[in-house]
């Protein structure tokens, strides 16, 4: 029962059409250069059952048109309007269109820790709610992979898979909620001509199942090529061709344009809208504009098409019954992308593993190099730089680490974003909730081996020792995020270094804070690395610790008693409380900052 339940959900029980008309768009060329034009007024009909192929030479438009039919660079036009139409023709506005929709780029976006199985119930948990049970969702995932011809791979981990499989999981990664329109970008691209032509074979059949299948190609193979229902032909942001593949060949050569024999019809079309043959260009756009207008005029066309496609539909809902799927909600959500963090937290090596031993080395290095040092009145101000050292330490491990986190998964967020698979939101609140654990791991193994060869051994020192450092490697991820989020991994990392140096200026280590000139000393205020340090002397040598320990041989102590090294400091006593509850704002205040920062990027992307 199971079985053919979740088989037949593969169907498609709602269609979508997307039509367009007098579609212009302009970009910007440098900050105030001239406006170029890419669309220049287009007209299409892309009709649900059929494979459509956006086809043209580089520059043409192809990837701005598709791009905007799908909303993914939420790009605005100029002019012109885009409507998506359901089985009885009505139109739909985009937010609703956009949840029966997927869009698979280029580039094959894939976890590698993961294998294929695993991928996919990641997929199918984020998609489908609680009326389908695990055993359910599993047969549905056999299916798929059956059909994409991946079974044999399931428990293959993806970074083991061909270019052609990767293609086609990142195609199974979307069918697991049957999306009814989908958008690919250059989908065989990087394939060889075996792996390409099962690739589009397969978005051939996905658009015989009723759904609306729209990708760009370039230059594909004759073979290829006639497999497509429908081409658009884009050049110079203008469409020279608007119709089926067989019937190209013809329309061309009404036009005086003969393609030589055993010539890939393809390459053909675009040589011709190159101009290799002559100028035909204005000549092949009034046609397709003509024709254009002669359907508008009598839309008795479009709506027999419609009824067309809703009559084939119903022939195949006559023999099958469609699964109505439930999504899950945004709490479900976070608890598989959670799940999903976790999981790839403890199988990245270079993640944790390996950072968790260099900071074990670190501070084993720095807690025998100021071995006893905090113990020692003598030695005091080589203790001091040792605390202002560390905070250096923990800001730059934390935070250029973390100017790389976005930016090498941004792609790969907006797909999944993009495809319904969360919001934002709620996988920056994932982020979170791994950062900080992740962070105080990384904290209590540098700090716990160094404090306890350094420093005094109370427990309650210690554990205000911990809290300072905790904060201040959290601070600096969060820091890390913002720069990340607002820059390339290159000028972020010189950016967010040159910021840290920043930051040390204004610690009161390196000059102290009566030293500071006042117009310097109120921009103190703003570094989180002030309260870390103040925060640090005060539970090394705030609140009435005992004298410390001179050598014999010393004849002047001057900070044998802990208090007079708050004072030479220009540190308030007794302030801990005040610089933690400072530290935690900072850590709030960057946290909000880099989730907006991040929303801002994917606005502009």
């Amino acid at each position: 029962m199971y079985a053919k339940s979740v088989q037949l959900n593969l169907s498609i029980s709602k269609s979508i059409d997307i039509e367009f008309s007098n579609v212009v768009y302009e970009v910007q060329n440098g900050f105030r250069g001239p406006k170029k034009r890419i669309l220049k007024g287009i007209n299409g009909y892309f009709k649900s059952g059929e494979m459509c192929a956006i086809v043209g030479p580089s520059g043409a438009g192809k990837s701005t048109l598709l791009n905007i039919l799908t909303g993914f660079e939420e790009n605005k036009i100029l002019a012109g309007k885009i409507n998506y139409r359901d089985n009885k023709g009505d139109k739909e506005p985009w937010n609703k269109c956009r949840k029966y929709s997927c869009y698979i780029l280029q580039e094959n976006y894939l976890r590698n820790l993961f294998t294929v199985n695993e991928a996919m119930m990641i997929s199918t948990n984020l998609k489908i709610g609680n009326d389908l049970n695990q055993n359910t969702k599993q047969i549905l995932i056999d299916d798929i992979l059956d059909r994409l011809d991946l079974i044999d791979n399931k428990n293959t981990h993806t970074n083991k898979l061909s270019g052609g499989q990767k293609k086609r999981l990142s195609i199974a990664l979307e069918l697991v909620d049957n999306p009814p329109v989908m958008f690919l970008d250059e989908p065989t691209t990087g394939l060889d001509s075996y792996s390409s032509f099962h690739c589009v074979k397969l978005l051939q059949n996905l658009a015989r199942d009723g759904r609306t299948i729209i990708c760009t190609i370039h230059q594909p193979s004759a073979t290829i090529y006639e497999m497509f229902d429908h081409i658009y032909l884009l050049a110079d942001g203008r469409c020279m061709y608007d119709g089926t593949a067989k019937n190209t060949i013809d329309y061309f050569a009404n036009l005086g344009l003969h393609c030589p024999k055993y010539h890939n019809p393809a390459d053909y079309i675009i040589e011709v809208v190159s101009n290799e043959y002559g100028d035909f260009r204005d000549q092949l756009v009034e046609l397709v504009e003509n024709k254009w207008k002669i359907s508008e005029v009598n839309s008795l066309e479009k709506l027999s098409a419609i009824e067309d496609n809703n009559v084939r539909r119903n022939y195949k809902e006559k023999e099958k019954t469609t699964v109505l799927i439930n999504t899950p909600s945004e709490f479900k959500k976070f608890l598989v992308l959670l799940n999903r963090s976790i999981v790839l937290s403890h199988r990245d090596w270079n993640l944790v593993y390996l950072k968790v031993f260099m900071h074990f080395l670190i501070g084993t290095l720095l807690g025998t190099f100021y071995l006893n040092f905090g113990n020692e009145s003598d030695k005091t101000l080589n203790n001091i730089k040792y605390i202002s050292g560390m905070i250096m330490y923990l800001s730059y491990t934390s935070a250029i680490p973390a100017v790389l986190k976005i930016p090498l998964e941004i792609k790969m967020i907006k797909k999944e974003q993009f495809n319904n698979w969360y919001q934002l939101r709620t996988y920056y609140f994932v982020l979170l909730i791994i950062d900080v654990p992740i962070q105080i791991l990384f904290s209590f193994t540098y700090c716990s081996i160094s404090y306890y060869l350094s420093q005094p051994l109370e427990l309650t020192r210690f554990l205000m020792f911990f809290g300072i450092i905790c904060l201040t490697s959290i601070i600096g991820d969060s820091f890390g995020l913002i720069i990340g989020t607002l820059l390339t991994p290159v000028n972020g990392i010189f950016i967010s270094s040159i910021f840290i140096a920043i930051f040390l200026l204004f610690q009161g280590c390196f000059v102290m804070f009566n030293h500071m000139p006042k117009y310097f000393y109120y921009f103190s205020y703003f570094s989180y690395m002030r309260y870390a340090f103040e925060g640090l002397i005060q539970s090394t040598y705030g609140y009435d610790r005992e004298k410390l320990y001179c050598s014999n041989n010393t004849i002047y102590c001057p900070f044998r008693v802990p208090k007079i090294v708050i004072k030479e400091l220009a540190l308030t006593d007794e302030q801990y409380w005040f610089d933690l509850l400072v530290l935690i704002i900072f850590f709030v205040f960057y946290r909000i900052v880099a989730y907006y920062t991040l929303k801002r990027n994917f606005s502009r992307m």
